[in-house]
């Protein structure tokens, strides 16, 4: 008796982690998650016909890294002017006219660029959620990723064709006597 390959999907979304990646895969019948770091890799299957609802749960990762990064640039950017028009020109060693400000803005460039950068990638990302399976007769499961409400969205609307019960074929209609 020979086994027939399953031929697999993978869903279009992306973890942003150095360590952990965790793609999804959609076969006929199963959803496939992988989860693999750097030494193993661990397989959670699926499948469609006990997975009750898929949900989307938001959360506040988004709004936090931003506050975050924000703040770090505010703090950068605040210090560097503060230094810069509240200083006189000083003499350091042999630069003469050097002033701190200009010391401060050469030290801090690469940690501003930096925080700007993550800010930016992190607005362009969108909000973060969770998501979760709920099955029919086990406990809720919470899936790696998707972490982005945007790619949330897209695998769920790859599922819901899948998820969907096929429809029975309608009796013709009869009229009534």
């Amino acid at each position: 008796m020979s086994a027939t390959p399953i031929s697999y999907r993978k869903l279009p979304i992306r973890t942003l982690s150095l360590i952990t990646n965790a793609p999804l895969w959609i076969a006929d019948d199963h959803l496939l998650e992988v989860k693999s770091t750097v030494l193993h890799e661990h397989y959670r299957r699926f499948f469609f016909k006990d997975i009750a609802s898929f949900i989307i749960l938001p959360t506040k990762g988004y709004l936090i890294r931003n506050l975050i990064y924000g703040s770090i640039i505010a703090v950068i950017l605040l210090l560097v002017s503060l230094v810069a028009t509240t200083s006189s020109p000083i003499i350091f060693g042999t630069f003469h006219q050097q002033s701190p400000g200009a010391f401060l803005i050469t030290i801090f460039s690469p940690f501003l660029i930096l925080f700007l950068t993550l800010f930016i990638i992190n607005l362009a990302l969108g909000p973060t959620c969770h998501c979760y399976l709920f099955f029919n007769s086990s406990p809720s499961i919470r899936l790696i990723a998707p972490t982005r409400i945007r790619a949330a969205r897209r695998v769920l609307n790859k599922l819901i064709p899948l998820l969907q019960p096929p429809t029975p074929p309608q009796p013709d209609s009869v009229p009534l006597p």
